[in-house]
């Protein structure tokens, strides 16, 4: 009897499928069918053509249903006994029975069975529905057209009404508001923000209020959450050593693309592929980032490649998760036994991401990484740039209008005498004073000064100097050439090394610019010859120079100019020609740097504050300096006398030699011109300003020479298979053999026509948001083992909607919202609760604990601290105790240093994220460590979570501070502020119940802290206008308690 007994709960057991009669039917090929043939015949029957035996294929109905080399069936729709498939299985003979016995494959009884009983059952194919590409279904009949405010409803309501079921009513107006704010921006409204909505009754009230947080700044960083999530971001790099690494930028990139709606393939192009898109932008090489956030080892690690080749893999089955709902792992190591993609596949995606240079280096831990602008100072930058364009076209209009300028002669004689336009001028014709407004009196370091007669062009005298003593002008930042600039001068001389000109003293880590003779002995320079040094670095060399081809040493005066051109040219010019043949050195550097030298005239510097070293001997006259660039010499090399007869000439008499003559000469005396040259000058300074606090952005660059990849035999990577080329699974590759040889093919084929998964698993994931569940509940699985749409019509209705809108996630987020289904009340009743547990046909609305990150936000917005600036590098708030150091993290990741000031109080979408050691309270509250993708997160519900909410020193911080914004913000009795607090923390008015019960816990709090002092001030110890006290005491465990209200902390 036991024996009987004991062989009837065995087979009982057995998972043997009936064969006839009423349960026939009850094999079911995507459940029972496909995995035995995936697990035990496609390795020689299946995708792969390279392990392909027989030119058979089971995988494809067409392979399936087709004719054996005898003519015979593989399989026969209901006639088991005339198929082959079943003759192999089933026969004895051990060289023909399939799969063979040394293949380890072999089938058990159970599995043979099965697939006979599919057989005679008619062998039913199905091909999996995620598979299909979607079509827009029409909109379903409906009984109460009157419940629908766009199609979203008409899907639901339709399932509901088949189950003979209701929707819930509506929420209430305040619960809805609150539900509004929380899933579109992650905060709640604040109360003059209820009233307002309380106020509008007015037709398209809620569309308003959709449309208005959907363009809110928030938007974009509570969607960024939820992305960070499915693309592990952390400000570290995981394992052990778990090292810093900045990659901030990219979270702020993503933030900005959800703000500005961003089309999806756009989104997912520049994310996959930025980096190889033509002309890439920095924008778009930041936002490759999503794959810089792999977790990475050590560059000192021995084992480092397998670590790489871990961060390809991590890659590839993220990528798997995040755009095609597909559980790629198990491909890894062998074919996918239930979904339809081989090891072969996998690999041909990981040959797509296998080109990256990701290796540490040392005790880091690099990888490509480029300097990018602060976010937003990028489009500082571009003004900037647009700005330079306009002025540099405004200027060149202004230069062709001056040829034709009139002058009146006495004004003309006055300004040819002052050096009109020049930064800095002195004539040195008797006098050290300046004939610019700029410059001021030169000191002379030597003797009395010595005047002679100067060179016959400019009708004067200039000053001799003896070779000991110089020039020198007092402090004057005027005299900084930070741009493109001439330097002119009269020189009569037969020294063979002396400065000029000079704020150069490369000594002292003073570097400028110096225009002189001779090269300062340096071994460029040639004695006699002329030289100008510009260096775009002060402390170290980084500029250009230029030599004359000539020397100018003979005695004679002799005309000089050093003209440079920022990031262009250096030229040098002697009496009024270009000296063409002159050597650059170096290249042309984009700036000057500024140096504490002044401006030294006839002499240089060594380490000194004076002019000591390199004297000239000889004559000097006309030393000018311009801020800008001089075409030719023209202007400054003819005589006056000539520049005057051209000034005082009729406009169209002038011949063009004249109207030059003019031109030239207007540049420096024209206002308008000089104004703008002076904001063109400014310009290289400004961006370098801006570019002074660039950051480091981890991105993606393609190795120059492209990595042969390899089948991992067993998932081993030393243990090579056969080589595989870059592409796409063969289950989508389709008639046109879609190669994808590259990431940005493989990008653009992800969101091309013909993708069935990715439109779907995108709608799918914003469902999630507001519902707690997706369509889809397995939101990173919509293979054959994840979960089947419970809307199959609604989700591809939404699929193809996205898609037609321009791939427009804000249209999609409006169109959940907006409708009825969304708008439903959480509650329900147990009839409703017993027909439908899971709420798997959305009769009413998801009720769930916030996020953890929501939770201390709204913690932090009703006691007024959160500081809303939006972006920024991730900050250090308040945790407890010395949290890293008892986690073992100090060593790599250095001390948990607090943040101060505003920071303390950012969102926590900015909160470090370090992966082995996360914050707290995020911890707690389940929030991922994103060392691998999550495309949803689980709730728990545990004792810890409610500790962490009273005694977080942040969240007793916001109650403290709650408790002085309420008696310091409201006047009023204890009503007033108790309604008031309701408002902050949970979006609505007490009842009147409530309103007694708190305002009774607060007699009772208050009456028990007047007894003792000493405790009251420990609750809270106020401000200097809310100073400590029973009151505040009350209201602060008040508001604490207010903030641990499931209400407080739930969506309902």
């Amino acid at each position: 009897m036991r024996l009987v007994l004991l062989l009837s709960f065995i087979f009982a057991a057995l998972p043997i499928p009936a064969v006839g009669g009423e349960g026939a039917g009850s094999v079911d090929f995507l459940e029972d069918i496909r995995p035995i043939l995936a697990g035990k015949c496609f390795p020689c029957h299946g995708p792969d053509e390279a392990k392909r035996k027989g030119k058979l294929r089971l995988d494809t109905s067409s392979g399936i249903f087709s004719k054996g080399s005898s003519g015979s069936p593989v399989v026969a729709p209901g006639k088991a006994g005339e198929s082959l498939l079943i003759e192999k299985i089933e026969t004895t003979d051990e060289e023909e029975i399939m799969p063979p016995k040394d293949s380890g494959l072999e089938l058990a009884p159970a599995e043979v069975s099965t697939l006979r009983a599919w057989v005679k059952s008619g062998a039913e194919w199905k091909e999996h529905w995620a598979y299909r590409k979607p079509v827009r279904p029409s909109l379903p009949q409906v009984k109460d057209a009157a419940w629908i405010r766009n199609p979203v409803d008409a899907f639901v309501l339709a399932r509901l009404e088949r189950a003979k079921l209701r929707p819930a009513p509506a929420a209430g107006e305040t619960t809805l508001l609150r539900r509004l704010w929380v899933d579109l921006t992650g905060l709640p409204p604040e109360p003059d923000d209820v009233r307002r909505h309380l106020e509008d009754d007015g037709p398209g009230a809620w569309d308003k209020a959709v449309d208005r947080l959907l363009a809110s700044p928030q938007f974009g960083e509570r969607s960024a959450q939820s992305w960070l999530d499915a693309a592990r971001y952390s400000d570290t790099t995981g394992y052990a050593a778990d090292k810093p690494r900045e990659m901030w930028v990219y979270r702020q990139w993503v933030i900005d693309a959800f703000n500005v709606d961003m089309p999806f393939d756009q989104f997912t192009i520049e994310q996959l592929a930025g980096d190889m898109l033509p002309g890439s932008t920095a924008s778009q090489k930041v936002a490759s980032g999503f794959h810089r956030n792999s977790m990475q080892a050590l560059g000192n690690n021995p084992r480092k490649e397998e670590f790489r080749v871990k961060g390809v893999v991590d890659r590839v089955n993220t990528t798997g998760r995040v755009w095609l709902g597909t559980s790629l792992e198990c491909a890894e190591c062998h074919d996918h036994k239930y979904d339809p993609f081989s090891q072969r596949d996998y690999y041909r995606v990981f040959a797509l991401f296998n080109n990256i240079p990701h290796y540490g280096e040392g005790y880091g831990v690099y990888g490509p990484r480029m300097k990018v602008p602060l976010p937003g100072q990028q489009a500082s930058l571009d003004a900037l740039s647009s700005r330079k364009a306009f002025l540099e076209d405004l200027e060149g209009r202004r230069l062709r209008e001056l040829a034709d300028v009139s002058y009146d002669p006495e004004k003309a004689r006055t300004l040819v005498a002052k050096a009109p336009g020049a930064r800095a001028a002195w004539r040195l014709s008797g006098s050290l004073d300046a004939t610019s407004r700029n410059g001021g009196t030169l000191q002379l370091h030597g003797d009395a000064p010595k005047w002679v007669q100067g060179p016959a062009s400019l009708s004067g005298q200039a000053i001799e100097l003896d070779g000991r003593s110089a020039l020198q002008a007092g402090r004057d930042e005027r005299l900084d050439l930070t741009g493109s600039f001439t330097v002119a001068a009269w020189v009569r001389t037969r020294s063979a090394v002396a400065d000029i000109v000079s704020k150069y003293d490369w000594v002292a880590g003073q570097r400028s610019f110096v225009f002189g003779i001779g090269g300062e002995g340096d071994k460029n320079g040639s004695p006699g010859h002329l030289f100008a040094w510009v260096s775009a670095s002060a402390a170290a060399w980084n500029g250009g120079q230029v030599h004359s081809s000539f020397p100018i040493n003979d005695g004679q005066w002799h005309h000089v100019a050093a003209v440079f051109d920022a990031g262009k040219s250096f030229k040098l010019f002697i009496d009024g020609e270009l000296d063409s043949k002159a050597k650059l050195v170096d290249k042309v550097p984009g700036q000057v740097a500024v140096s504490s030298r002044n401006l030294a005239i006839g002499a240089g510097y060594t380490n000194s504050e004076h002019p000591d070293e390199f004297f000239l001997k000889g004559s000097i006259a006309d030393v000018r300096l311009y801020s800008r660039a001089f075409e030719t010499m023209e202007g400054l090399f003819a005589p006056a006398a000539r520049v005057l007869a051209a000034l005082n000439k009729q406009a169209e008499l002038r011949d063009e030699g004249e109207r030059a003559l003019v031109r030239d000469f207007s540049q420096s005396a024209d206002r308008r011109l000089q104004e703008i040259r002076a904001e063109l000058s400014a310009i290289p300074s400004r961006v370098k300003k801006l570019k002074g606090t660039e950051v480091t952005a981890q991105v993606m660059v393609e190795g120059k020479e492209r990595r042969k990849t390899h089948i991992h035999i067993r998932g081993n990577f030393r243990d090579k298979g056969s080589e595989v080329e870059p592409g796409i699974p063969e289950l989508f590759r389709g008639s046109d053999d879609h190669q994808a040889g590259d990431r940005l093919a493989f990008a653009r084929w992800l969101v091309g026509a013909d993708n069935p998964l990715v439109a779907r698993v995108t709608v799918n994931r914003i469902w999630q948001r507001y519902f707690g569940y997706g369509l889809v509940r397995t939101a990173g699985d919509f293979g054959l083992r994840g979960d089947a749409p419970t809307h199959p019509g609604l989700l591809d209705w939404l699929a193809c909607e996205f898609v037609d809108s321009g791939w427009d996630l804000k249209t999609i987020h409006r169109l959940i919202v907006s409708s009825e289904t969304y708008r439903q009340s959480s509650s329900s009743t147990s009839a409703r609760r017993e027909s439908d547990p899971f709420n798997s046909l959305l009769g009413r609305s998801a009720r769930f604990r916030l996020q953890a990150e929501q939770i201390r936000d709204l913690s932090l917005s009703a006691a007024g601290l959160l500081d809303r600036r939006i972006g920024g590098a991730s900050v250090f708030p308040v945790q407890p105790g010395d949290y890293w150091s008892e986690k073992g993290q100090e060593k790599d990741s250095g001390k948990w240093l607090t943040s101060k000031g505003r920071d303390l109080y950012r969102r926590g979408l900015y909160t470090y994220w370090k992966r082995m050691a996360l914050y707290p309270s995020f911890w707690i509250l389940d929030a991922p460590t994103r060392q691998v993708c999550s495309v949803s997160r689980s709730i728990t519900n545990t004792p810890i979570q409610t500790l962490v909410t009273l005694n977080d020193p942040v969240f007793f911080e916001a109650a403290r501070a709650f408790a002085i914004r309420i008696l310091s913000g409201v006047p009023g009795g204890v009503e007033r502020r108790v309604e008031e607090a309701f408002l902050i923390a949970l979006s609505r008015s007490p009842s009147a119940a409530e309103s007694a019960a708190f305002s009774s816990m607060l007699s009772d709090l208050a009456r028990r802290y007047r007894e003792d002092p000493q405790a009251a001030a420990s609750v809270n110890p106020g401000t200097g206008q809310t100073p400590a006290g029973a009151e505040l005491a009350a209201w602060t465990l008040l508001s604490s308690t207010l903030l641990n209200l499931d209400e407080a902390i739930t969506r309902e």
